[in-house]
Formats: C-alpha cells, structure tokens, sequence
C-alpha cells in the first residue's frame, strides 16, 4: 500500500511539472507558477491554506523575497 502511494504522490508531482507548476515543499503545500513581467522571469507563489494566488517573486528572491500581486 505504501509503496503505491508513492507512486501515485511520484505520478502527481510529474503531472504538476508539466504543467509547469514547481512544487517548492511538499509539507507546506508550496508552489510557485512561472510568469512574465514585460519580459522578466517572475514567480507566482501559492501556500496551502491561503485562498487564491495573491503573491509573487523573483526567481532569485525566493519565498522570503515574495511581493504582493498588487504590486506586478
């Protein structure tokens, strides 16, 4: 049982990297999305528990860098 609950966790995560989506940590639920901004490589930056995708970041700030949507 555990072993193919690893593999159904293994084939999820493979979906989600398709799609684009980059799995940070896995135990807080967080996630990143890439976008453009005019040109720039930005990040936006979802946490389990909050309600909608309301942050952003630079690929080099990471998630002690992340701005409000607003902000973009």
């Amino acid at each position: 049982a555990a072993a193919a609950a690893e593999e159904g966790l293994r084939a999820t995560l493979d979906d989600l990297q398709a799609l684009g989506v980059l799995v940070k940590d896995l135990d807080s639920g967080l996630v990143d999305f890439p976008a453009d901004r005019g040109g720039e490589l930005v990040l936006l930056c979802w946490q389990l528990g909050e309600e909608r995708i309301d942050w952003w970041h630079r690929p080099q700030d990471g998630f002690a860098g992340r701005r409000p949507l607003d902000d973009l």
